[in-house]
């Protein structure tokens, strides 16, 4: 009696733990069930499942590994994804109305026609994310822009006061065919968008025959030193 008791108790726990689970779909329809955390182990998440169009709305998932998640058209506001792995996921059409990105990782995300206002993005990267028709603004102290691509995106610099502007980072491969929008009052003009306006610090891209020189040069020292 004893042991069917035991086995009973371990039968409910095992429903319960897998009950309260969550899972993420990926880009190429897998499944990765239960989320991980990037620092290791299980995330102690247990909403909705994350998908396409998933309601994410408040969700906590700070510190989630989610590569090659797909959530597109998904409801982000509010939700907290701080220190976040999405390289390379899935955001088109996502909503993020006053959610939480700093220090998470979207290299190579495709956010395009995604609306994130209102948002905290202190150092998180952006590299190479296509931000395409995209509306954006929040704190950006600190992110890396290197690589994206705002074509047609249309960018706050009051959403909150002086949101755009900070210390945010570019290079000659950022793709600049937004508009920013701003003012006071309820009249808001859009105007050709201007990173060195908005306090964008711009970071050299090396040139090939640079890079290879100093390559060289350190190669150097190193054999003489032997």
């Amino acid at each position: 009696m004893r042991m069917l008791a035991l086995l009973l108790i371990s039968a409910i726990s095992l429903a319960s733990s897998s009950a309260f689970a969550a899972s993420y779909q990926q880009n190429d329809g897998t499944i990765v069930d239960p989320i991980q955390l990037v620092s290791g182990g299980d995330h102690p998440y247990s909403g909705t499942n994350l998908g396409p169009v998933a309601d994410l709305f408040g969700a906590n998932l700070n510190g989630a590994n989610l590569s090659g998640a797909n959530l597109s058209g998904a409801d982000l506001s509010t939700a907290d994804l701080r220190g976040a792995n999405l390289v390379g996921a899935a955001l088109s059409g996502v909503v993020m109305f006053d959610g939480l990105l700093g220090g998470a990782n979207l290299n190579g995300a495709n956010l395009t026609g995604a609306y994130l206002e209102y948002s905290f993005f202190q150092n998180t990267d952006f590299r190479d994310a296509d931000l395409t028709g995209a509306t954006f603004a929040g704190n950006i102290t600190g992110t890396d822009f290197r690589g994206v691509n705002f074509t047609n995106a249309r960018l706050c610099l009051q959403c909150p006061a002086g949101g755009l502007s900070g210390s945010a980072f570019y290079d000659a491969t950022t793709v600049f065919s937004g508009t920013v929008w701003g003012g006071a009052g309820p009249q808001f003009t859009d105007i050709p968008f201007d990173p060195v306006a908005a306090g964008w610090t711009l970071v050299p891209v090396p040139e090939p025959g640079t890079a290879l020189l100093m390559g060289l040069g350190l190669a150097g020292l190193a054999a003489r030193r032997r």
